[in-house]
């Protein structure tokens, strides 16, 4: 499906996961998008600038997901 995706459509459809409430690894995300992690973290860093976006690092690898409502501390950007 994602290989015959425009790039605004794979940004979409990146966006629409993250708004599910789902978290997912760039490794993940990528192999949804058919693109590299690299892309993806390059992605996911500016949709930071737009999007409450937080990185769990608690774990062996970064987990990208929206901050959750009523966390917000009023900036965004904050991934």
């Amino acid at each position: 499906m994602a290989r015959d995706m425009t790039m605004t459509e794979r940004i979409a459809l990146a966006a629409y996961i993250l708004v599910q409430g789902k978290a997912v690894t760039a490794r993940e995300l990528a192999g949804v998008l058919q693109t590299s992690p690299r892309n993806v973290r390059y992605m996911l860093d500016h949709f930071s600038r737009v999007m409450p976006l937080v990185v769990d690092d608690s774990e062996q690898s970064f987990v990208w997901r929206l901050m959750p409502e009523g966390s917000d501390d009023g900036e965004v950007g904050q991934a």
